[in-house]
């Protein structure tokens, strides 16, 4: 019948189109252009997926949406060219005790600029707390440090050893660093059924950066 036909011909317009569409982008990079992006993911989970894009320039992306591209997609990073520094960090541990398994845990990693613990929910002030800042410390430069990469591993092994069901991250982390450190664990989640990871994002409220807006990425 003409509607079978039309329907037949429809399908096959559009499988030509969506094959071509797929092979153009697969060597295409997505949100090219660097412009902050701050809206719905469902472009990065569903639209650059559908047409083909591999790759995704994760710079001006807020962390919480690189951290759930990480865990949740195939997608690879654009690679950021970097100093290398390797020197150890500081760590700082708040608010830690090994009298009683505890469920919740927060994570600050201090990367590009500085933290203060004040800038968290105060409802979350008191939980267990640990603080990692990077070697080689400068507020605003961007670099490669490994010791920091290593440092979040062992700090996540530990607090899911503990017991922990849930850790809340609050992060300045750059796209490279993002990456490493949630590829990282997502390897330790897979073996983990009851654990949940939020991110809290910042907003520069008077020139100082708070963290009000939870997401929850697992």
């Amino acid at each position: 019948s003409p509607y079978i036909l039309n329907t037949i011909i429809v399908i096959i317009i559009f499988t030509s189109f969506m094959t071509f569409t797929r092979k153009h982008y697969s060597n295409k990079i997505y949100h090219e252009n660097d412009k902050y992006y701050d809206s719905d993911p469902f472009l990065f989970f569903y639209i650059a997926r559908m047409f083909g894009f591999k790759k995704i320039n994760p710079v001006n992306i807020p962390i919480w949406i690189q951290a759930k591209l990480i865990l949740k997609t195939n997608f690879e990073f654009t690679e950021q060219k970097l100093d290398i520094h390797d020197e150890e960090g500081n760590v700082e541990k708040f608010n830690i005790t090994n009298k009683r398994a505890l469920a919740e845990y927060n994570l600050i990693i201090e990367d590009t600029y500085l933290m203060k613990i004040d800038a968290i929910p105060t409802e979350k002030i008191k939980l267990p707390t640990i603080k990692i800042q990077r070697g080689y410390f400068s507020s605003g430069y961007h670099i490669y440090n490994q010791w920091l990469i290593k440092q979040c591993s062992k700090e996540v092994d530990k607090i899911i050893t503990h017991g922990a069901t849930r850790i809340n991250f609050f992060c300045s982390t750059n796209p490279k660093h993002t990456f490493e450190i949630f590829n990282n664990l997502l390897a330790r989640l897979n073996r983990e059924s009851d654990i949940s990871i939020y991110i809290y994002q910042s907003e520069n409220i008077h020139n100082n950066f708070v963290y009000n807006e939870p997401h929850q990425i697992y």
